[in-house]
């Protein structure tokens, strides 16, 4: 959601457009690989650029709890060419990836390798030439 460009989310509406897809399949896979949120973000940003692109009943399933909802609503965009504001921001983006995790045991893991790695760095000092 940094950075994107509008030929993804353009080929993701041709994708649903040309094939028949079985949201039971998209839906099973990305709950047992723990990408429903992921896919929430993913149909309601194509949504959000190609109004009616993605089907009613589709965005409907894929609609995140109201916790989740609660927690990303503060960092949503009005604009549309973007899902999220101020996405160039680090600490944004740290939230917001905490929010895309499924599973909070993966969020905690996810979130102490970041924190762990940013203490690493902090604490290095730069080579001298």
């Amino acid at each position: 959601y940094f950075e994107a460009n509008l030929i993804w989310l353009y080929d993701m509406k041709l994708v649903i457009e040309r094939l028949a897809i079985d949201w039971d399949v998209l839906f099973d896979r990305a709950s047992r690989w723990g990408l429903r949120a992921v896919v929430a973000f993913n149909l309601s940003f194509l949504d959000k650029v190609f109004p009616g692109a993605v089907p009613r009943e589709a965005l409907a399933r894929a609609r995140p709890g109201i916790v989740r909802r609660a927690l990303a609503g503060p960092f949503l965009s009005p604009s549309p060419r973007h899902l999220f504001r101020r996405e160039g921001n680090r600490l944004n983006q740290f939230a917001l990836g905490l929010l895309a995790i499924d599973r909070p045991v993966d969020a905690a893991r996810f979130a102490a390798g970041k924190i762990g790695r940013s203490l690493r760095w902090l604490g290095r000092r730069p080579r001298r030439r």
